[in-house]
């Protein structure tokens, strides 16, 4: 009887251990038919926007961004459109094609027909405009796209071959295609003066970085219209940019920028940047104590500019002949000279300031400028002044008068003779004379028009824009 009882609790043991290790099955369908829900609710998710999607685009990891617009509709069919000058000479462009959500390991969306948008990243074509033979390469992009998560805000995807991460965020319903392209060059134009004024990355533990612009004509990537590159040049602030500098792509977005990768810095990452309301820097949407923003003060940036002037370039600042950039009595003295100029048969160029290349008196540095035009050809009379800076936002302003040593230089000859016939002049060089509070009109982050307000005379005020100009 106790073999008995023995052996039963034995089978009884091993039967509770065998029921122990079972399990049920965690999914409740088969592989393949979990792939088939996945692509039909993507391809209802991608056509769930009626005006279709922002696409962040980037052809791989190390590539400067494009956006696109793209719609979708129940039966394959899409639309892309975008304005770059890669494509269509910088034109917008919209172009249409199928696309369909496969299965591929996971839902995979594909543009299945040629589309002259998106096949152009990914053609293993040589680049026209760079010196490199891309052949067998091309841009690299491309035109299958992984679905990993999304919903009806935004769709986050991965380059098939590339494995480049890529938004789709939902486009306003009420959004024109054209005129959100229009709306993309002035942000940009807004952010940045690309290839003369720096930026900062200003980084909450004091260590920050210096940016500045690639020029790309050469590169196939210049996706701007000044032929600048949507990349920023990056090393540590009192680095050496030679060997510490990283190249970090970038998009420009309708609400700032997007870089390619998260730059990522000690504990710190950050990818995405927004322009702030008041336009005085971009600030990260990862951690609002991180920014983007002009390296120099609008005083230092006003010498920094004219610094810049060489044997083939002016740099300079001009006044602004417009409503609302002047006071009214500059506006005033500014009309008079104007209107001496067409007495004397010539017309007003500009007046402002710029730095000078005088060769035969180290102390002419700064000279406040007139140019008078006849036609095509320009004469240009000078005004030396002293130039100093009082603080990050005021500088002081001395117009030197007539001393000895005018007649050795012709552009100063040519400014006593305007001072001496041009009525108005005087007093506009005078009222050009004295301690100024300088203030952007354009936003800190990129300060191309600085307001000039008399520290001594409220009533006297006027606006000058960076300018470049060849000699």
């Amino acid at each position: 009887m106790d073999k008995i009882k023995i052996l039963y609790s034995l089978v009884l043991a091993l039967f509770i251990f065998s029921c122990a290790g079972e399990e049920k099955d965690i999914f409740s369908d088969s592989a393949a038919n979990r792939l088939t829900k996945s692509i039909n609710e993507y391809n209802d998710l991608l056509c769930s926007s009626p005006n279709g999607w922002i696409f962040e685009y980037f052809p791989t990891t190390s590539s400067v961004g494009y956006i696109f617009l793209a719609r979708f509709e129940q039966g394959g069919f899409t639309e892309v459109a975008c304005k770059n000058k890669v494509l269509n000479g910088g034109e917008f462009l919209r172009d249409s094609s199928l696309f369909e959500v496969i299965g591929d390991n996971g839902p995979v969306l594909s543009f299945n027909t040629f589309n002259n948008i998106i096949h152009k990243f990914s053609e293993p074509y040589d680049i026209p405009s760079t010196s490199d033979n891309e052949s067998g390469r091309g841009y690299e992009g491309d035109y299958e796209f992984m679905l990993i998560s999304g919903d009806k805000t935004q769709i986050n995807l991965k380059g098939k071959k590339r494995g480049t991460r890529l938004t789709l965020r939902k486009l306003d319903e009420n959004q024109n295609w054209e005129n959100f392209f229009t709306h993309l060059d002035a942000i940009e134009a807004t952010m940045f003066n690309k290839g003369i004024i720096p930026l900062s990355l200003r980084m909450p533990d004091g260590n920050n970085f210096n940016l500045s612009f690639k020029k790309g004509d050469d590169s196939g990537d210049d996706t701007s219209s000044n032929g600048y590159t949507t990349e920023f040049s990056v090393y540590p602030e009192g680095g050496d940019a030679i060997s510490q500098t990283e190249k970090v792509p970038f998009v420009v977005t309708e609400y700032g920028i997007r870089l390619n990768e998260p730059f990522e810095e000690g504990d710190y990452s950050v990818q995405r940047f927004k322009l702030a309301e008041d336009k005085s820097c971009l600030v990260s949407m990862e951690n609002a104590n991180i920014k983007i923003q002009s390296y120099y003060s609008v005083s230092d940036l006003f010498f920094h500019i004219m610094s810049l002037s060489n044997s083939s370039t002016d740099y300079r600042w001009t006044a602004i002949d417009s409503d609302n950039t002047m006071s009214e009595n500059f506006a005033s003295s500014y009309k008079t000279v104007k209107e001496s100029a067409v007495g004397a048969k010539r017309t007003l160029g500009h007046v402002g300031f710029n730095s000078s290349t005088f060769k035969s008196n180290s102390s002419w540095k700064h000279t406040a400028v007139v140019r008078l035009q006849s036609g095509a050809l320009g004469s240009d009379g000078m005004y030396l002044f002293d130039l100093e800076k009082i603080s990050d936002s005021e500088i002081k302003t001395h117009f030197r008068g007539f001393e000895d040593g005018y007649s050795q230089e012709i552009l100063l000859r040519n400014g006593k003779t305007f001072y001496d016939i041009l009525g108005g002049l005087p007093e506009l060089i005078n009222l050009m004379s004295t301690n100024f509070e300088i203030t952007s009109q354009t936003g800190d982050l990129n300060p191309s028009i600085l307001r000039f307000s008399d520290k001594n005379n409220k009533e006297n005020w006027f606006d000058l824009e960076f300018i470049t100009q060849k000699k």
